[in-house]
């Protein structure tokens, strides 16, 4: 419990860089709920403006296009829909709005920078 308040404290004094969203790569279900509550507190310590974007992210083969790579991701989107539905669900509990992102890359850090640099991203947030 002491340590969830410290994380609160810290995450009260964070602020975003640049934009006003904090973007959360979502890559395991056991880090999902963790990730989402340190960006609730960030984005709460940053007033009504901050938003939450739950971000995963499909790898394809460099050999695929990625139009037809964003294609696949909504064709696995089933498969991958169930950790996206855990942060929306979790940022509910949170009373926070979380929302989805489910994007095909090549390669995950150039993904990460890119789907970031697209939008008005002010924080990344990445678990172990």
């Amino acid at each position: 419990m002491l340590r969830q308040e410290r994380i609160r404290a810290h995450a009260a004094e964070m602020s975003l860089t640049g934009g006003r969203e904090i973007l959360v790569l979502v890559a395991k279900p056991k880090t999902v709920k963790s990730l989402v509550a340190l960006a609730s507190a960030i984005a709460r310590g940053e007033g009504k403006g901050a938003r939450i974007a739950a971000l995963k992210i499909v790898t394809v083969p460099l050999q695929t296009p990625l139009h037809a790579a964003q294609e696949y991701a909504v064709r696995q989107e089933r498969k991958e829909r169930s950790i996206l539905d855990q942060a929306v669900e979790h940022g509910k509990t949170l009373g926070v709005d979380v929302r989805p992102l489910l994007r095909a890359a090549h390669h995950l850090p150039t993904g990460i920078l890119s789907i970031a640099e697209s939008r008005d991203t002010g924080l990344i947030l990445v678990g172990l």
